[in-house]
């Protein structure tokens, strides 16, 4: 609400510079906050989600009056960011594309139809799309769309031979690490024939764990850490617990 501000703007200088000054530093304290909770935006998202409210003509504050031509600065610099339109090709898009069977913790990114999703909590066969009249009627908070720039993320790989590659035949402790598509997998209890891909959708199943976080998933410093960011699969290798 850029309105009723303490002290009235200087004379001759209306009340758009002071309206304006309100919405850049509540823009720095949302570029400051969002991340603390982990909601990472651009800048230009972030002014997306802002609006203000002014009160026309004489506010509350004596020598503060919103005129006709402060209206128009107002419109001109909310117009300098206009919203981008959605890039719609899946080669572009940074985190895996929406899939009715992937089953999708608290966190996970996706995107569909060029936009890009965050869940709120663990969900499964949800569009992010679906229209809804309050936002705790979906699991998915819309983080805006993906830009120009932007591209498909890779998952690193490390060097063949660095632990053994995943065998139908194997026989594996827990404990034991395996690469599987030139990725690091560790068991979790013993298993012979399960492939580590299998049961990626829920991985609390599957006797394979991963040690590498793929797009879209929610940050875990430990999994990250497990391959240093040198190197890189194509895309279309690329394995995600939100693909089938």
């Amino acid at each position: 609400m850029t309105m009723d501000f303490a002290q009235p703007p200087a004379a001759g200088s209306g009340m758009l510079p002071p309206v304006r000054a309100a919405l850049n530093a509540t823009h720095a304290q949302l570029a400051d906050l969002f991340p603390r909770y982990g909601i990472h935006l651009r800048s230009q998202q972030i002014w997306q989600r802002m609006g203000a409210i002014v009160m026309i003509g004489q506010n509350n504050v004596g020598g503060e009056n919103f005129t006709v031509s402060d209206a128009q600065g107002l419109v001109s610099f909310a117009g300098n960011d206009q919203p981008v339109a959605a890039n719609t090709n899946p080669a572009d898009a940074p985190y895996p594309q929406w899939s009715a069977l992937g089953d999708y913790p608290s966190g996970y990114k996706v995107v569909e139809n060029g936009e890009i999703y965050q869940s709120k909590w663990y969900n499964t066969g949800d569009d992010p799309q679906t229209q809804v009249q309050y936002s705790w009627q979906t699991p998915w908070e819309l983080l805006g769309p993906v830009l120009p720039g932007d591209h498909a993320a890779v998952l690193p790989q490390i060097p063949p031979g660095t632990y053994p590659t995943w065998s139908v035949t194997g026989k594996y402790k827990a404990g034991e690490k395996v690469l599987y598509l030139g990725l690091p997998y560790q068991a979790k209890w013993e298993n012979q024939g399960v492939s580590p891909l299998i049961g990626q959708g829920d991985p609390s199943g599957s006797p394979w764990k991963a040690l590498y976080r793929t797009p879209g998933e929610p940050v875990s410093p430990a999994i990250a850490a497990t391959i240093p960011a040198t190197g890189a699969t194509s895309p279309s290798s690329a394995v995600s617990p939100s693909q089938p």
